[in-house]
Formats: C-alpha cells, structure tokens, sequence
C-alpha cells in the first residue's frame, strides 16, 4: 500500500509540473522576450506579438496568484487558529502588508514621515465626509409627493396617550421571548 501510494504521488507531482508548468520561469522569459522586443530596433516591431507577450503574461499571473491561494488556504486548514509559529508568521505578514507606510500628498511627493501621515489621513476622511458649500433640495423635494399631509402630522405629533400604552403592552405577548432588556410582556402589562 506505500509502494503504491509513493508512486501515485510520483506521478501526481510529474503530472502536475507538466499541466502547471513553472509560472515564475515563464513569465521571467516572457517578460525578457517583450524588453528585448520593445527596446531591439532591429526587430520588426510586430505590435501584435506584444499585445500577445502581455496576455499570456497576465494569464501566468493568474494562474500563480490562484496557485499561492490554494497552497496558503491549505496550510491555514491544516494549521489554522492554532497557535504556531505559522499561525504567528501569517498574523504578522498580514500586518506588515496592510501598514501604510507612505502616502502621496496634494503635491505629489511620498510622505514618509508619521505624524504627517496621520494629518493626511484625518484631513482627508474629513474632507471626504464634509459637505462643502449651500445645499438646495428644494427642486428635488418639490418632484417627491406628499405622503403625510399637515392634518396627518398633527395627530402624529400629538401627546401620546395612557390608553395608547395600555392597548400597545397588552398586544405583547405576555410570556413570549424577552426583549435586549430582558423583560417580557408580561412585565410591561
């Protein structure tokens, strides 16, 4: 049962490299063929042949992005939440790529710096949530019919009523699920 289990792993791995061959390899060649094609005079500028070199170039990406997604979805299956040096490494990782380091400014120069990249940050969330200048809804308001007229919301105005509670407690189901207090209808009734 070993003997056969090695060498169907054999030529699963041999299977693989031939249907997935080494993405990386290829698309370092690709990417040599297209700077040699682009910067070589002496070739015949065959636009064609890069708009190809490009698509098959995005393609390896794809499939390596694809092929690194799986591989790290299974190690956090095997590994997951417990608490290992992997589980540690990825946390980290994780929190070194989502560090914002640096920010272009109004200007266009990267700003590095920390405590400018806080200002940038606040002024811009508050910028972008700040209304700037007079607002006019009225035309907009004007093309919405009225749904509640001046009669309807006086009486959904006015003072509410002790009947008004008493007959709202009693339409609660007086041993039914508490509610976000605890307390049930009964309580209230």
């Amino acid at each position: 049962m070993v003997e056969k289990l090695h060498i169907v792993a054999t030529q699963l791995v041999a299977w693989s490299k031939k249907r997935y061959p080494n993405a990386r390899k290829k698309i370092e060649e690709l990417k040599e063929e297209l700077l040699s094609r682009m910067n070589n005079h002496t070739l015949q500028y065959d636009h064609g042949r890069i708009q190809n070199i490009h698509k098959e170039i995005e393609a390896l990406w794809r499939q390596e992005e694809m092929f690194w997604g799986l591989r790290s979805r299974i190690k956090w299956l095997k590994w997951g939440d417990r608490n290992t040096k992997f589980f540690h490494a990825t946390t980290i990782q994780r929190r070194n790529r989502n560090r914002i380091t640096m920010l272009m400014n109004a200007e266009g120069d990267w700003v590095r710096d920390n405590e400018t990249l806080k200002h940038m940050t606040v002024d811009f969330f508050q910028n972008l949530y700040t209304s700037v200048g007079p607002r006019n809804f009225q035309p907009i308001l004007n093309n919405i019919p009225l749904s509640v007229d001046a009669t309807m919301n006086l009486k959904l105005t006015e003072a509410v009523t002790m009947e008004e509670v008493y007959e709202a407690t009693h339409q609660l189901g007086a041993t039914k699920a508490p509610g976000l207090d605890g307390l049930n209808g009964l309580f209230f009734q």
